[in-house]
């Protein structure tokens, strides 16, 4: 993996606070088990989201980007697609559950140590892979709900809905 300090976008929020955004994803689009992430061990990855990341993790849109990248002139293999929505689902629904950036590099690298079942490798590999990629994505999605809300009420210690 190619991460180091220049993939990191230091950008300031509307509190006025520094917060790290990582720009360089290519990782996630070959595996699902993550290497070593160089952030996971800073400060800010133990922070909240602020609302301004959240919205627009939220707003990530797998079909637009890979028709940019398309667009652009690069042949997307299939294979690549299909991992880019399985990233991008899990990293929605981590935020969405509001995992901090730390634990979802944990998860994201299988170095979750207390619960080490807990990770997205385990999950995906647990997925219905017979009938097709529609289904398998759907079927990751549910394998990613359960788990990251197991995740939540062991860690985080609360119900989730």
């Amino acid at each position: 993996m190619d991460a180091y300090i220049g993939n990191t976008l230091v950008a300031r929020d509307e509190s006025g606070i520094d917060r790290l955004t990582v720009i360089d994803n290519e990782e996630c689009l070959t595996q699902y088990k993550l290497g070593e992430l160089w952030w996971s061990n800073r400060k800010e990855a133990d922070e909240d989201f602020t609302s301004e990341m959240v919205k627009y993790v939220t707003q990530l849109n797998v079909c637009k980007d890979i028709c940019f990248i398309k667009k652009a002139g690069w042949e997307v293999p299939s294979l690549i697609v299909l991992h880019f929505r399985v990233v991008t689902q899990f990293l929605k629904l981590a935020v969405e559950l509001q995992l901090k950036l730390k634990d979802i590099g944990l998860l994201a690298t299988g170095r979750y140590k207390k619960y080490p079942s807990l990770n997205l490798l385990d999950m995906v590999n647990a997925s219905d892979r017979k009938n097709g990629d529609d289904a398998f994505v759907k079927s990751v999605r549910t394998k990613m709900e359960e788990g990251l809300k197991e995740f939540v009420q062991k860690v985080y210690k609360h119900r989730v809905g």
